[in-house]
């Protein structure tokens, strides 16, 4: 095992001073803030319906239906990566949403999921996020590409055994993690056991998943209320601040002279309204992301009126395709037809679009995929005109 570069020193130790120097410049901009978002907090308990989830005739997963409060042109171009607290009312927990507030996308092949983060590796950007381990207690991290692959799995080297909690990939091709540790220890009587936590730093190569350094917490006792304080704000690449409460649904985005510029809410659903409290963000972050799944659109087609098949409308959507800007409605007379013929084309409209199907269409019908620039992305998969 070599020794930490000068580099890694500073990824280490260094990252706490960094974050009480952030503290410093995010101070002046604390009391206004809390009180604008924890004074909203009202509003969580009964202005919202009961049931808010969002819910797709095309798309089998539901989604929080975030409610756009404010907006700016000045406010970060990103995406917005939401994880509500209590993620069994949302499915997995990560929901990806645009500046309206429209659902980009969402996992859905992982049951809890969390500490979502976009990174650079190897010149190219990953998305990374925590998922959990089967049924016990612990997770790792996982790296997905822009066509939501996996490409990496990342866990604690050393035969250590613990939830990871953190991950930080470095400019040098490297993952920095923190590992939750928990040992037991029974009592002098025997009759009972103790769980003991400690926290573990590992620098592991990301290429090779080898462990090139390893720093226990334990040997080095710190006040960390200051680095968990800090996970509710996000310095944004445009200097603007990113912030939300523990006790809130809603977060907002602040100029650097502390203006209040986006907000957004989430809200409650039947999961946390019979508890009687309100829904709650775990964690809110903004980066940029371009995904280009490796799926195709998703389509469904319903009846309209009294049930004629000649009024039918049809819902498409495509789960992580952030490039789509309008979609090409086509028909054919078999599934397998080579010619398809082009109807109409409409503007994309949020997650999920309706098209009403002219009475003139052929059996079959699929829609194609267009960017801005209207070139070809994708199409769906056929369906029967009648549903």
């Amino acid at each position: 095992m070599r020794t930490p570069t000068a580099h890694l020193g500073f990824g280490l130790l260094g990252l706490l001073h960094v974050s009480i120097a952030r503290q410093v410049r995010l101070s002046a901009l604390k009391d206004t803030t809390q009180d604008r978002i924890e004074a909203s907090s009202w509003c969580d308990r009964g202005c919202y319906e009961a049931e808010a989830l969002q819910t797709y005739r095309s798309f089998d997963a539901a989604a929080p239906k975030v409610e756009v409060v404010l907006a700016n042109d000045r406010c970060d171009g990103g995406l917005t990566f939401i994880e509500p607290d209590g993620w069994q009312a949302y499915g997995s927990g990560l929901a990806v949403f645009d500046g309206r507030g429209d659902l980009v996308w969402t996992p859905t092949r992982w049951a809890e999921t969390r500490d979502a983060r976009v990174q650079s590796f190897d010149n190219a950007l990953y998305m990374t996020f925590w998922v959990r381990d089967g049924d016990s207690d612990v997770g790792h991290y996982i790296m997905l590409d822009e066509t939501y692959t996996v490409v990496k799995e990342i866990r604690p080297g050393g035969g250590i055994y613990g939830d990871v909690q953190s991950l930080l990939i470095t400019d040098d091709g490297t993952a920095i993690i923190t590992i939750d540790l928990q040992t037991k220890r029974r009592s002098r009587t025997g009759a009972s056991t103790r769980h003991d936590h400690g926290s573990v730093f590992q620098e592991i190569d990301l290429e090779s998943g080898a462990l090139i350094f390893e720093w226990h917490a334990s040997d080095h006792p710190t006040d960390s209320s200051e680095a968990r304080h800090l996970a509710r704000t996000q310095a944004l690449p445009n200097g603007n601040t990113l912030r939300y409460g523990s006790e809130s649904s809603g977060f907002v985005e602040l100029s650097p002279e502390g203006q209040r510029l986006c907000e957004m809410r989430i809200g409650r659903t039947r999961h946390t309204a019979q508890r009687g409290r309100s829904s709650r963000v775990y964690r809110v972050s903004k980066f940029p992301w371009v995904g280009h799944p490796h799926t195709k659109p998703s389509i469904a087609v319903r009846p309209e009126g009294d049930g004629d098949e000649h009024e039918a409308s049809l819902y498409v959507s495509w789960n992580g395709a952030t490039e789509v800007r309008a979609w090409v409605l086509q028909s054919g007379p078999t599934a397998d037809s080579t010619a398809f013929i082009n109807h109409l084309t409409v503007e994309r409209q949020g997650f999920e679009t309706r098209i009403a199907v002219p009475v003139n269409s052929e059996r079959h019908l699929r829609v194609l995929a267009l960017d801005k620039d209207w070139r070809f992305l994708g199409h769906s998969d056929s369906v029967p005109r009648r549903g």
